[in-house]
């Protein structure tokens, strides 16, 4: 009997440290399941990405673009690094001038000829333009450092370094037989091969985005030749002949029809039906000085009566040049702002008609009249366009860079939209493609990864701010705080 008892104790301690085990592998179990390790691939880990790129500009200039190389470059990082690549293979490098970024590739060549191991290595570049080159300086300080600047490196060679573009070529190239896959970004480089291009801002997409929203803000497709819009444009030199033609070109493609049906005209005559992309110079102004942009807006908004023309809409092209239209359309006597022209047609509704996501078939908003032009004809049409230039009401002014001191003339609407890159679009899409590379992924496969590649070019986006949503595509992403916003 005591034998009995022994044998069934024994049995009941195996028991239980069997129940004891197998509870701690299912905890285990458990513990892993709720938990899991995120792994990259070990290409990506790896991999080494080299930034090579101008020095960032008006960093903390407030009266300047908001996007700069540093900020932009910061967010690629970033980006990678959620990508998955290692933080320790990651370079980042700035540099003044052509020369200095010269050094640095053949640095970085002579660097991956000695490694023991193949890894992938990816090379993003951005040529250094001359600073001294007053075109050059003029485009990157009004549109930014991403804008295509219509120079190019061999512009950009002194008297003492007429080789350099040379060389540049050379030691890209040598950087591809190295193994290395070159990325430029913003801008090409003459005579030499790229893997893959990044495409930034240029002077064509600068004036669409700006053009296509004054034409939706205004409806002109719901204008008539009985009550035409009427449009100015500003064009300072001081960014070139190049950049000014393209930008043009893009606009007037927009605008043409409108003032072929006679729906949009121009109060200073400089524009119309029968003008050609090669009529630039028709609405160029010789800087974007205040004095200049003050004589220009007068001369062309003068009348006969000693009186300023009705003007429903000015594309500024750049917030500099916007700032002093804002300034002199005030001391001219105009008064409003966007907020009262087609109140309904928000940039968020232009947006979602874009996507088919809404329909906007809104009516016009009748033109302000003073109180003795209150009275119609009597068959009840229009009021004459006399009548209407007599009213000084506050246009719809487009431009682009987003300068912060500006952002308020956004918030009140004397600023319809300026415009900027995306950057969280840039350094995600950017990050993307370097991931796809390391990953030896190429062609159409490379392209279904990256919905916005096409061959070996990535288009990255532009967006208008406008003061409807201003905060959630600048606060809310923290491109600006609150302060600087004025808030």
């Amino acid at each position: 009997m005591m034998a009995w008892k022994v044998y069934r104790r024994r049995v009941w301690m195996v028991f239980s440290a069997l129940i004891v085990i197998v509870m701690i592998v299912l905890c285990s179990a458990c513990q892993k399941k709720t938990t899991p390790s995120v792994t990259h691939p070990t290409s990506l880990t790896q991999s080494h990405v080299d930034i090579l790129t101008p020095e960032s500009s008006n960093d903390i200039d407030p009266n300047a673009p908001l996007n700069t190389w540093d900020n932009v470059t910061h967010s690629i990082v970033e980006q990678m690094q959620s990508q998955g690549f290692s933080k320790n293979n990651i370079s980042r490098s700035m540099s003044s001038n052509l020369s200095e970024q010269v050094k640095k590739l053949k640095k970085i060549v002579s660097n991956v000829s000695t490694y023991t191991e193949k890894n992938s290595h990816i090379l993003l570049f951005s040529p250094a333009l001359d600073e001294d080159s007053p075109r050059s300086a003029a485009i990157r300080h009004r549109y930014g450092d991403l804008v295509t600047s219509t120079a190019t490196i061999a512009d950009n060679s002194d008297d003492d370094n007429t080789d350099i573009p040379d060389t540049l070529v050379e030691q890209l190239r040598k950087a591809q037989k190295a193994g290395i896959t070159v990325v430029l970004m913003g801008q090409k480089i003459p005579n030499f091969a790229e893997n893959y291009y990044v495409s930034f801002s240029t002077a064509q997409s600068i004036a669409r985005i700006q053009t296509e929203n004054l034409v939706k803000k205004l409806q002109l497709n719901k204008a008539t030749a009985q009550n035409p819009q009427a449009i100015e444009m500003l064009l300072p030199m001081n960014v070139g002949k190049e950049f000014n033609e393209h930008a043009f070109a893009a606009s007037w493609k927009i605008l043409k029809p409108y003032f072929v049906t006679g729906v949009a005209y121009s109060p200073s005559g400089l524009l119309d039906a029968h003008t050609t992309a090669q009529d630039w110079r028709n609405v160029a102004v010789s800087d974007d000085s205040e004095s200049s942009i003050s004589d220009a807006l007068q001369a062309r908004l003068s009348s006969s009566q000693n009186t300023n023309a009705h003007i429903d809409g000015i594309i500024a092209f750049n917030d500099y040049a916007a700032h002093h239209v804002i300034r002199a359309l005030k001391n001219m006597g105009y008064t409003g702002s966007s907020a009262t022209i087609n109140p309904d047609i928000t940039l968020e509704s232009i947006v979602k008609t874009l996507a088919g996501d809404a329909d906007v078939n809104k009516q016009r908003v009748p033109m302000p009249t003073s109180p003795e032009d209150e009275e119609t004809d009597i068959t009840g049409r229009d009021k004459s366009s006399a009548t209407k230039k007599t009213s000084l009401t506050w246009p719809i002014i487009t431009s682009f860079g987003v300068y912060i001191n500006d952002v308020p003339h956004i918030i009140t609407g004397k600023l319809w939209t300026s415009s900027m890159e995306d950057r969280a679009d840039i350094s995600e899409s950017v990050a993307l493609l370097c991931a796809q590379i390391a990953q030896g992924r190429t062609g159409a496969r490379l392209e279904r990864s990256i919905p916005n590649v096409r061959s070996t070019t990535l288009t990255t986006a532009l967006f208008a701010v406008s003061a409807d949503n201003l905060k959630k595509t600048l606060i809310d992403t923290s491109y600006i705080t609150p302060a600087d916003a004025g808030l």
